[in-house]
C-alpha cells in the first residue's frame, strides 16, 4: 500500500502552530493542543473512537485521541494554556468531543489566514492584532508565574516538582494539581511532557539531530522521544522533519 506523506507549508510561534497543505498518513494519536482543521477543498474526515466525522471544519479539543484522514487542509494548533481561541473567536466546550465548526467560524479563519498569504506573514499579523486585544485583558497572575517557572525548567533541562509549583500559588500540592488541571484542561505531568516534546522538536529542526534534541529535552534516548512523538502526532520525528 502506498504511504502518503505530509506536504505543505508550516509556521510556528510560542503557543500556536499552523499547517496548510496535504495531510498524509498518520496513526491514531493524542496531543495536548487544541486542533482546528478546515478542508481546503471538499470535506475533511476524522476518526474518533471508531466514529467517522466528515465536514468542512472541526475543532478537536486537546487530549482527544483521533486520526486525520488524507485531505488538503488548513490546521491551527493552539496551546491550551493560551487564550488564542478567543482571538480566533472559536468557543471551546469542555465536553470531551469533537466539535463541528460553524460557517461563521470557518469564514473568520479564512479571513485571518487567506490562502494567498504566506503562513509566516499571516501568523505575524495575527499576533500583532491579538497582542493589541489581549493587552486589555488581565491574565491570571498565578498561572502566569507557574507557566513561566515550568517553561524555564524545561528550557534549562532542570527539575521543578509539584511542591515547588504549589508554593508559588500558596496552595497545597493536592489542591494545586486540581487547580492546574482546572486552569489548563490537562494534568501537570501531561503538560510538562508536552513542553519537553515541543522543545525537542524545535531543537531537532534547528540541529537536524534527533538524538541530541531528545537528550537535551530530557528524554532518556531517541527511542523514548520517537515513541512520544508517535503518541502525540501519529507520525515519526523523521516525518515531521
Amino acid at each position: 500500500m502506498r504511504v502518503s506523506h505530509w506536504q505543505g507549508e508550516a509556521a510556528l510561534a510560542p503557543g500556536l502552530g499552523l499547517f496548510r497543505g496535504h495531510s498524509g498518513d498518520n496513526r491514531a494519536h493524542r496531543h495536548w493542543a487544541h486542533q482546528i482543521s478546515l478542508a481546503l477543498d471538499g470535506t475533511i474526515e476524522f476518526n474518533v473512537d471508531d466514529i467517522e466525522y466528515c465536514g468542512a471544519g472541526f475543532l478537536i479539543p486537546a487530549g482527544i485521541k483521533h486520526r486525520q484522514l488524507e485531505a488538503n487542509v488548513f490546521s491551527v494548533y493552539v496551546d491550551p494554556t493560551s487564550s488564542f481561541l478567543d482571538g480566533l473567536n472559536i468557543p471551546l466546550s469542555h465536553s470531551a468531543a469533537i466539535h463541528t465548526l460553524s460557517e461563521a467560524s470557518i469564514q473568520e479563519l479564512v479571513s485571518l489566514f487567506p490562502a494567498d498569504c504566506p503562513l509566516s506573514e499571516c501568523l505575524a499579523r495575527f499576533f500583532k492584532a491579538f497582542e493589541t486585544e489581549s493587552s486589555r485583558q488581565q491574565a491570571d497572575p498565578k498561572l502566569t508565574l507557574v507557566l513561566a517557572a515550568l517553561n524555564k525548567a524545561v528550557e534549562d533541562n532542570a527539575t521543578i516538582d509539584r511542591e515547588q509549583l504549589a508554593r508559588i500559588c500558596h496552595l497545597s500540592p493536592s489542591r494545586f494539581s486540581h487547580w492546574f488541571s482546572q486552569k489548563t484542561g490537562m494534568p501537570l505531568r501531561s503538560y510538562r511532557k508536552w513542553l519537553r516534546l515541543i522543545k525537542a522538536l524545535e531543537a531537532a529542526v534547528l540541529t537536524r539531530s534527533l538524538s541530541h534534541a531528545a537528550v537535551d529535552a530530557g528524554f532518556s534516548d531517541q527511542s523514548h522521544f520517537t515513541r512520544a512523538v508517535s503518541e502525540a502526532f501519529g507520525v515519526s520525528p523523521t516525518d515531521i522533519l
